[in-house]
């Protein structure tokens, strides 16, 4: 068994951490390791990497579109609005769907055509 080391809020806001003891044949089917993003490293089945909207946007002017989905093929993504965005708007899901991301991060806060995408696709 291994120890993994889970936070919880007590009543006071301090965070302490408790272990609890999962099974690492279990580790392999539910844990990721997370990686900077980078579509020409060689990586374990088991990472994900997250990149924002905008930067998923340059890479596939800079690479080809084909070269994106044979990458999420293989390699978990998720995506996420930049972290200096201000309102509570979403972007185009649609895009990151399309290059084979598998975790587009949404606003749900905010009914627009983001959300109603996500609505109609699941």
């Amino acid at each position: 068994m291994t120890d993994i080391e889970s936070p919880k809020k007590v009543e006071n806001s301090v965070t302490k951490t408790h272990k609890v003891k999962v099974h690492p044949k279990l580790i392999e089917l539910i844990g990721m390791d997370g990686a900077k993003f980078d579509i020409a490293a060689d990586r374990s089945a088991s990472t994900i990497c997250s990149v924002t909207s905008s930067k998923l946007t340059k890479l596939a002017k800079k690479e080809s579109s084909t070269k994106l989905i044979h990458y999420h093929k293989k390699y978990f993504t998720r995506v996420y609005p930049h972290g200096l965005k201000i309102d509570s708007s979403n972007y185009n899901p649609v895009k990151p769907w399309a290059m084979g991301a598998q975790v587009v991060a949404l606003n749900f806060q905010t009914k627009d055509t983001g959300m109603l995408l996500n609505y109609a696709w699941f």
